[in-house]
């Protein structure tokens, strides 16, 4: 079963995951399952590590690495690490995101007791048949260094300790926890920050490059959905502080190919038939650029 096909069936979204909860539907997150789509690309044996660079609000975190946590637990079980930046932004995690999937989602109630002390469940410790999750802090060593594992996955790398205590990168250092396996998976997503210096865009360019490309339905034709596509227009009879001459209540955004102006739903509609094209040569790492 694929991740996507999981989710579908099983996993059930809390209150304090969503504002809507109940079944997890992918209609206002299409782009996880596209083809060529992160959910795809993680049940792929051939891609070895999917990366995300992506702006805030993408569903990366819950429609990611949430639904890919849920499958492997539930049906394909091993031991799993995720680094975080700090130990504080993993417990974060357990409380906002992971727990409450797991109480909502019976598969995962019955795979993991968040009540038993018996099983060593703690807060950054998930014990279940088959394997274990272990949450870590990138400014913790002995966590980072501590555990083959062969599933990693690192959460906003920017800001994870690029030279933990003279002994490297802790990237680096928990992608060596993989070694000791033949299948090996590593889920990387983030939001970069200083260019040049970015973990994530590092990752990025190591990866195939894949675009969003979305039709349009009036041409037909694809393109990647860019700002440059947006147009605001201006009312030289009226000024706001923020916005000058601007009427950002007209903005609409238009198809570079044949000028069709899409409205919201036009725009939702196109975009449950998108796809992702690799821009580079695919060398075992599928990378998303998630705006």
């Amino acid at each position: 079963m694929s991740i996507a096909d999981w989710a579908r069936k099983y996993r059930k979204l809390s209150p304090e995951e969503a504002a809507k909860p109940g079944d997890y539907r992918f209609e206002v997150t299409p782009h996880l399952v596209w083809p060529g789509g992160p959910l795809e690309a993680l049940d792929d044996p051939n891609v070895t590590e999917v990366v995300g660079r992506k702006s805030a609000q993408v569903a990366w975190t819950s429609g990611v690495l949430g639904n890919a946590l849920g499958k492997w637990i539930d049906l394909d079980p091993s031991p799993i690490l995720i680094l975080f930046p700090k130990a504080e932004a993993a417990k974060q995690y357990v409380g906002e995101k992971l727990e409450p999937m797991i109480l909502a989602t019976k598969r995962l109630r019955k795979k993991i007791d968040l009540r038993s002390r018996k099983l060593q469940q703690r807060q950054d410790f998930k014990r279940f048949p088959g394997g274990f999750l272990k949450l870590v802090g990138s400014n913790s060593p002995s966590s980072v260094k501590s555990t083959p594992v062969p599933r990693v996955c690192v959460e906003e790398p920017d800001d994870c300790n690029l030279n933990l205590r003279g002994q490297g990168d802790s990237i680096k250092l928990a992608k060596e926890r993989l070694k000791t396996y033949r299948r090996s998976k590593v889920i990387i997503g983030g939001t970069p920050t200083l260019k040049g210096l970015s973990a994530i865009d590092a990752e990025y360019e190591l990866s195939d490059k894949r675009i969003a490309m979305v039709p349009c339905h009036d041409c037909g034709q694809e393109h990647e959905l860019s700002f440059d596509h947006l147009h605001c227009p201006e009312d030289p009879t009226q000024y706001h502080e923020v916005y000058g001459h601007k009427r950002p209540e007209l903005a609409y955004y238009a198809c570079p190919h044949c000028g069709s102006v899409w409205d919201d739903a036009q725009k939702n509609a196109n975009l449950q038939h998108g796809r992702w094209v690799a821009t580079a040569e695919f060398r075992g790492i599928a990378g998303y650029d998630m705006n």
